[in-house]
């Protein structure tokens, strides 16, 4: 197969050998004022096994003098002096083995000091490697063209055509909670992330797929993203992933490009929908493979997800009064309660009871199973737990004003459960699971002091009758 680049061809084979299939190794351009070198290989699969190597030397504006292609092979594969150029055996005597490749003196009128001339066109040289151990991480051939020009010499080098299997891992990030089975209601995101890394040679096209239980999806509107600077300090947050439903319950996304030595992070938006067993786990899976199908290890490329389906509760929050009027110094109690309207049970309920404003405090919540004690502070957490369909939990609010002036109490609610009109950055009119009073602190009532002076004066009065 050819790959055109520019007016340059590419060269890369795939063949079937003994054993089983190689796949192609990306083909690699470099440039210079008059000459081009590409190379492409089979990327061996087993051992032992003999694999070809291929070179395109593109020769531009006119012909090229004192020409020779020195051919690096990688540790564990070897160059057979065996050389074909533009389809023809080179001589032996143009040929010599350097390590693991070959000094190969090309064009016409080479001899065993210097290469000789090239013509323009494209000019191709192949030679059987030998594989005696799979190459492993960045293991890579690559070329060098050398060739006269002005009095001087000109060095191209081909970039490196990988030989190792790729090697993609996925694993879980540490300290998160993928590795925990966390509730999930109906209608919230959960985003699941994981490490995508590659320790072998590069992949040049990679596809995610998740498979995930019946009543769960992909967020479609947030999407997947691949983020490669996750780590750096001017991260953009990463590329959005094309995906698509390539059968029931599983997407596809495509990764791109996964090099040697990458590690980038995975953030995956699951959610539930109407269709989740309440109560039930649902677990999904999360793969990562080369298009090609080809993988040094396929027992590291899935990881899994697990989330306790707890369906939609609908919490209402109410306070009574609605207003309330104290004396500073005195305290004031006011009835927090939390409605469950939803059809399922509201699981690990938390409520968030506080004040706006600097002229009360709450003293503390009681409910029938605790009494929360804030020592003045404007926020109290009260841990509700779970609120059947169609309850209530109540709580005695105790605040105390400490100067005249007006505040606001603020109370609201959550669960494990999700609240469709509560979630998203802004929640629409349905969502009821906030509430605020108005708490006003007043000044105590004091006598005037003339009233004091005319009591004074009768009673002395009085006592002056008496005397008399």
């Amino acid at each position: 197969m050819s790959i055109r680049s520019g007016p340059f061809i590419a060269f890369a084979a795939a063949t079937t050998l003994a054993g089983g299939l190689v796949a192609l190794a990306p083909a690699a351009v470099a440039t210079s004022p008059q000459v081009t070198v590409v190379g492409g290989a089979a990327v061996p699969t087993h051992v032992p096994s003999t694999d070809q190597m291929t070179y395109t030397i593109s020769i531009g504006d006119g012909a090229a003098d004192s020409v020779v292609l020195r051919a690096y092979q990688p540790d564990g594969t070897k160059a057979s002096p065996a050389v074909e150029v533009d389809g023809r055996r080179a001589p032996a005597d143009t040929v010599d083995e350097v390590g693991n490749g070959l000094r190969i003196r090309l064009g016409t009128g080479a001899d065993s000091a210097h290469g000789g001339t090239l013509d323009v066109g494209n000019h191709t040289v192949s030679f059987d490697t030998d594989v005696t151990a799979l190459p492993k991480g960045s293991a890579a051939a690559y070329a060098a063209v050398v060739y006269a020009m002005g009095g001087g010499t000109v060095r191209v080098t081909s970039p490196r055509i990988p030989l190792a299997l790729p090697d993609i891992v996925l694993t879980k990030p540490t300290g998160g909670g993928e590795n925990r089975i966390l509730p999930l209601g109906t209608g919230i995101d959960a985003d699941f992330e994981a490490i995508l890394s590659n320790s072998g040679g590069r992949s040049s096209a990679a596809a995610l797929t998740i498979s995930l239980p019946v009543g769960m999806k992909i967020d479609r509107g947030f999407g997947v993203y691949r983020d490669d600077q996750y780590r750096s300090e001017v991260d953009t947050g990463g590329t959005k992933l094309a995906c698509r439903t390539v059968a029931t319950h599983v997407v596809r996304c495509a990764l791109g490009a996964v090099p040697a030595g990458t590690s980038a992070l995975l953030d995956i938006p699951v959610q539930p929908t109407t269709a989740a067993h309440v109560g039930h786990v649902g677990t999904f899976a999360v793969n990562a493979l080369s298009d090609n199908g080809l993988e040094a290890n396929r027992g590291d490329n899935t990881v899994r997800g697990s989330v306790r389906f707890t369906g939609i509760a609908h919490l209402v929050v109410n306070i009574a009064p609605h207003r309330l009027r104290v004396t500073v110094g005195r305290i004031g109690r006011l009835v927090v309660s939390i409605h469950n309207a939803g059809p399922n049970p509201a699981l690990k309920t938390l409520g968030i009871v506080a004040v706006r404003g600097a002229h009360f405090t709450v003293l503390r919540l009681r409910d029938n199973r605790t009494a929360a004690i804030s020592h003045g502070k404007p926020v109290v957490l009260w841990k509700v737990g779970t609120i059947a369909s169609g309850r209530t939990a109540r709580a005695i609010v105790t605040v105390r004003a400490r100067s005249a002036g007006r505040d606001e109490l603020l109370v609201g609610t959550g669960s494990a459960a999700g609240d469709p009109p509560c979630e998203g950055v802004s929640p629409t009119r349905q969502c009821k699971a906030f509430a605020v009073a108005r708490l006003v602190a007043t000044r105590p009532a004091q006598r005037r002091a003339a009233s004091h002076s005319a009591t004074a004066v009768r009673t002395v009065t009085s006592m002056h009758r008496r005397a008399h």
